[in-house]
């Protein structure tokens, strides 16, 4: 483990690079590889994407690198302008929304807790990959 943290200090952006390269590389090849269904691939990928997450949150804790990350910095430290932050998502939220087809939208339980569970997947490796 101390390897792993003295080299990436070394080489920070190398070190990141290779990170985001191998998870994102590993998300497009796995569900093709171990499936052959849409159903299945979509299953594999989002387990991946938890797998990925908690793995990158754990590395992020035992290396004590959760604070520089943002995760355990308390909220009375944000600073008083951190809701700025959302804005950009939320332009891009709203530009997504205009392409939905309202027409085709299904609201039952079974495809709106899969919808929250792959948006939750995404999201989260997105975060952890991305900001670690």
């Amino acid at each position: 483990m101390q390897n792993l943290k003295t080299t990436t200090a070394r080489h920070p952006l190398l070190s990141a690079s290779i990170l985001v390269a191998f998870f994102i590389g590993a998300l497009l090849l796995l569900p093709s590889a171990l499936s052959t269904d849409e159903s299945s691939k979509l299953l594999v990928r989002n387990i991946y994407r938890y797998a990925a997450s908690f793995l990158i949150l754990g590395l992020l804790l035992k290396l004590g690198w959760a604070q520089g990350a943002g995760l355990t910095t308390p909220m009375r430290d944000w600073g008083r302008k951190w809701a700025f932050a959302s804005v950009p998502m939320l332009c891009i939220g709203l530009i997504n929304f205009t392409a939905v087809d309202l027409g085709k939208l299904e609201f039952t339980l079974s495809s709106t807790a899969l919808w929250v569970v792959d948006n939750l997947a995404a999201g989260l490796f997105e975060e952890t990959v991305l900001r670690a």
